[in-house]
């Protein structure tokens, strides 16, 4: 039976086609012979749904095409995902006969009851299967085994070496991305030690199958880089897994039947989430109630609840599922946004023209070669500012991926005849960015000079210097803090942002006001940057109650958002460049009280270019 084909006719076929057909695929077999536990407690004899379908082809596209099958399966709550991949590692592990390659399978969880749960599946199709394999299988508490030599064990992720010790054809990983969350240490290094033991060969299978847990670690790395059967089937292999997921929608069962004026009530009160979910994703009235019917019971209410259980898109899965600092759809705003506005990438270049600093744009196509990332060009009138966060060295994944320097360029939000302009990001130093901080100042030096020689917000707590440096330079203007000596009350002004426990909260509350209210005339940010949207995303708050860079992200761009959003009314104006020249105020005054400088003495100022 060719691959993707419906199987729900296999009981019309011949005695021998149909033993063919099951021999072949995994889903004849579900549908004919396979016996699941109903919702209603029955047993029963199952009937694929559309995600089934979907893993069934993969499988058997890979199989006929004699590929490795690597699958990685988002899973929607209550649709059959653990049951239906159970059914086909149990097919594999009975098809070879006696004297062909047996199958050795492996069966792993983050703890033991989420692997006994697919053992119980696996049991009764055991016990309840009546076709003729020509072979034996018993299953016990701690393996099964079968007499044509294949196998299949059960393994708990909480054990560093778990599935080392033996080489598997078949790998089932269940709740993959909630491994963490289980207690397991290292689960990145588990799940790769797990995959190792299967040679990468034709018929050989490993299933990453789990409900979403937050947009990082290792499932979310793996979805990441996978592809869809289509970009497969034309060639495209991305990390060698091909991803399936359904919207709740997209299943016969998510719908709550009503009357006429029942219908009429729910159309006429709906929800401008509704109309995006009718509109975009072509719901019905019967949807919707079944949707509303669920927030109002399982979820207690809570609409993004609903999201996380129930995904309309693997985006929103994973955006929604674990504790999120930033608003989910002023985040997904920002997305759409991006999308309409391509980045231009080049060099600043800067010359000095008969002692006047004078910089330019200089576009390029070599990704190598450029250093800035640009959405915007400087305008006459608007103003700007830079909000510079330096790298500590700190590792955020086991000293794999230390943090970076962030350094980014807004333009203030304005009113003009057209309205509201939200405070906008018109360009950044390119990322991953882990230069030494001299060169760091040269770039934050020439980019502040080409938006107007505007404002610089350095983040003092990790300076290693940057102040300095901008100090000696004549335009560069330095954002100066207020602060009072504790002892004398002396109030003085201080170079740099400093960041403590009240501005740390006034850095999250600025980024999440301004997320959340996107669409507020007045307010709202916009992001073109993904780096920065994709922080945003793994920003969360932790069992503490503390907001930060979830395990094996950054935090750099949100920390640099943030202090730009609570500095922008520093933001200075842009005018056509001109030749004016001064010193940093200090350092004006340094000179003047050492007697060595006067306005017109160029030649003693050059020193402090």
């Amino acid at each position: 039976m060719p691959y993707g084909q419906d199987c729900s006719r296999v009981l019309e076929m011949t005695p021998l086609d149909l033993i063919n057909a099951v021999r072949q695929n995994g889903g004849a077999w579900f549908e004919s012979f396979g016996r699941i536990k109903m919702k209603s407690g029955a047993i029963g004899r199952p009937s694929m749904n559309a995600y089934q379908r979907d893993i069934n082809e993969v499988h058997q596209f890979c199989r006929e095409n004699e590929l490795p099958c690597r699958v990685i399966g988002l899973k929607p709550r209550q649709k059959g995902s653990s049951t239906f991949f159970t059914n086909l590692m149990y097919s594999d592990v009975r098809r070879p006969k006696v004297g062909e390659a047996e199958v050795s399978a492996c069966v792993m969880g983050g703890q033991y009851s989420q692997v006994d749960n697919l053992w119980q599946i696996l049991s009764r199709y055991e016990a309840h299967d009546s076709f003729e394999w020509g072979n034996e299988m018993k299953i016990n508490n701690l393996e099964g085994t079968c007499s044509n030599g294949g196998r299949i064990v059960k393994e708990t992720a909480g054990d560093f070496d778990a599935a080392r010790s033996g080489t598997f054809q078949w790998l089932l990983t269940t709740e993959t991305a909630r491994w963490r969350d289980e207690g397991v240490a290292n689960a990145h290094k588990v799940l790769q030690g797990a995959m190792a033991c299967v040679p990468d060969l034709p018929g050989t299978v490993v299933v990453l199958e789990s409900t979403a847990n937050g947009s990082s670690g290792a499932y979310f790395d793996f979805w990441q880089g996978a592809v869809t059967l289509e970009e497969f089937k034309s060639g495209k292999r991305g990390n060698g897994f091909v991803k399936v997921f359904r919207a709740w929608y997209e299943f016969p069962d998510s719908y709550l039947p009503l009357t006429e004026t029942q219908a009429q009530e729910v159309e006429g009160s709906l929800t401008p989430d509704e109309k995006e979910l009718i509109e975009d994703f072509n719901c019905e009235i019967s949807q919707i109630a079944w949707r509303r019917n669920k927030i109002a019971g399982e979820c207690g209410g809570d609409a993004d609840l609903f999201e996380q259980e129930y995904p309309r898109s693997s985006s929103t899965a994973f955006l929604l599922s674990g504790r999120k600092r930033f608003n989910r759809i002023g985040i997904e705003w920002q997305k759409k946004l991006r999308a309409q506005h391509p980045v231009e990438q080049g060099s600043i270049e800067l010359v000095n023209d008969g002692g006047v600093d004078k910089t330019s744009w200089r576009p390029t196509t070599d990704p190598g070669e450029a250093e800035f990332d640009r959405w915007e060009a400087p305008q006459p009138g608007r103003k700007y500012v830079i909000a510079v966060d330096t790298m500590t060295g700190a590792s955020q994944a086991m000293g794999l991926d230390p943090d970076c320097h962030s350094v980014l360029c807004f333009r203030r939000g304005y009113y003009d005849g057209r309205g509201w302009h939200p405070t906008r990001l018109v360009a950044r130093l390119f990322s991953p960015c882990r230069w030494d901080i001299d060169v760091l100042e040269h770039a934050v030096y020439r980019l502040a000079h080409y938006y107007g020689k505007c404002m610089i917000v350095p983040e003092i707590n990790n300076d290693r210097g940057l102040i300095e440096l901008l100090k000696l330079r004549r335009s560069a203007k330095i954002y100066r803090r207020r602060t009072t000596n504790k002892k004398t009350g002396k109030v003085t002004d201080a170079y740099g942002w400093q960041t403590n426990v009240q501005t740390r909260k006034n850095i999250e509350d600025s980024v999440a006001k301004a997320i959340r209210e996107w669409d507020v005339e007045g307010e709202g940010v916009e992001i073109y940057c993904p780096n920065v949207i994709r922080e945003l995303e793994t920003f969360i708050v932790n069992d503490k109650g503390k907001g930060e860079a979830a395990d094996g992200s950054h935090d750099d761009d949100v920390i640099a958002l943030g202090i730009a959003l609570c500095t922008i009314d520093s933001a200075t104006n842009y005018a056509e460049p001109v030749d004016e020249e001064f010193l940093a105020p200090d350092v004006e005054k340094d000179f003047k009280r050492r007697g060595r400088v006067n306005r017109n003495q160029k030649s003693q100022k050059a020193h402090y270019r």
